[in-house]
């Protein structure tokens, strides 16, 4: 069973008839916002964290590998271009 609005208005007029304005109020104040279903717990919570790690580990892992690539062809290219430097020189 969820909890609509018009069931927390009708549990807040039955609460104020039976036990008063301050006691309704104090009662109402400790229900949550949104429905029980919607509140997340200290577990969900616990999950998301450990879910979250796992994808930013793999996430971090293949951009090391993309990193490692562009250095290794950053030294190729600078190989090729001492490469054609060198051969620029000797030739003049």
């Amino acid at each position: 069973m969820s909890l609509t609005e018009t069931k927390r208005l009708e549990m807040r007029r039955g609460l104020k008839q039976r036990l008063g304005n301050d006691v309704a109020d104090s009662l109402m104040e400790h229900l949550p916002p949104v429905a029980w279903a919607d509140v997340a717990r200290q577990a969900d919570l616990e999950h998301l964290r450990s879910y979250m790690d796992t994808r930013f580990n793999a996430v971090d892992a293949r951009f090391s590998g993309i990193v490692a690539g562009l250095w290794a062809l950053g030294a190729l290219c600078v190989a090729c271009f001492a490469g054609i430097f060198t051969v620029l020189i000797t030739e003049l």
